[in-house]
């Protein structure tokens, strides 16, 4: 889900629930921020920093597609967003095209007219596996798909 513009508390928040979440069940789960507390104190984070390897242009772009090829399942948290996450976007194509599954937090709204989240696009939908309306369910879907 969306980084640039948000503090790193909201950044962290729902990913640190999540990977505890996942982690009772002995299932690893992987953050873009792993390793980037120095980020801790920006008041909303940019798009990238290129002091920071790990948080330049090219730091960004390498981890997280190899994350996304690496991961057996990719699961992303588009709820409440209000502008789309340009590299979450492109995560989502990693994800397809490496054929990992996906997982989409994120509320449809059935009617067309009353979709307000940016991510709320065909595209998305079609590469998404699973769409759930919450976290817990989008969580219990990794489980089911990683466990036995």
């Amino acid at each position: 889900g969306p980084i640039t513009g948000l503090t790193y508390a909201e950044a962290t928040e729902r990913r640190m629930y999540a990977a505890k979440k996942l982690a009772a069940y002995g299932i690893s789960g992987y953050s873009p921020l792993r390793t980037k507390g120095y980020l801790a104190n920006e008041k909303k984070i940019g798009d990238c920093y290129e002091q920071y390897a790990l948080s330049s242009q090219k730091g960004i772009t390498e981890r997280d597609r190899y994350d996304c090829r690496t991961s057996d399942v990719v699961l992303f948290d588009f709820v409440n967003c209000t502008v789309a996450s340009v590299g979450s976007c492109i995560e989502l194509g990693w994800a397809d095209a490496y054929r990992n599954p996906i997982v989409t937090v994120m509320d449809l709204a059935t009617d067309e007219a009353l979709r307000t989240n940016p991510h709320d696009h065909a595209m998305v939908r079609a590469v998404s596996g699973y769409i759930v309306p919450t976290l817990d369910e989008g969580l219990e879907i990794v489980r089911a798909i990683l466990l036995p």
